[in-house]
């Protein structure tokens, strides 16, 4: 991911944090992700992980989101979030209910070059972290 990418990123997280913006379209969850590599898939889960880690004051973001604007890995990410947090009551929403259903990715999804493999619920998804 270059520089430019990061820096979206961060931008995106301050906007919505710092702002209180509540139009959520160009949430960086909805994008395009044919091209992306671990190190995008990896600042993806850190604003996913910052968004469920806030949960409580982020949650027009999470109430915005469609689940069927996503990719298969962007959901399996936000369920290991939803997990790895304690938040499993996020999964009643009408919004995020499809989501107890998720299975593990069938292709390994890196989020770092060399995975250590830290968090269990990450393994269990297929997710190298």
């Amino acid at each position: 991911m270059s520089k430019y990418a990061k820096l979206d990123f961060l931008f995106l997280f301050l906007e919505r944090v710092l702002l209180k913006m509540d139009d959520y379209s160009h949430a960086p969850y909805y994008e395009d992700q044919t091209e992306w590599g671990c190190d995008d898939y990896y600042q993806l889960n850190r604003y996913l992980n910052r968004l469920f880690g806030f949960a409580a004051r982020r949650m027009n973001e999470i109430d915005a989101m469609d689940v069927t604007k996503m990719s298969e890995e962007t959901k399996v990410l936000i369920y290991v979030q939803i997990q790895f947090k304690n938040l499993t009551s996020l999964l009643e929403k009408e919004n995020l209910s499809s989501l107890k259903d998720t299975q593990p990715l069938k292709k390994r999804l890196n989020l770092v070059e060399n995975p250590k493999g830290v968090h269990e619920i990450y393994s269990k998804f297929n997710i190298g972290w």
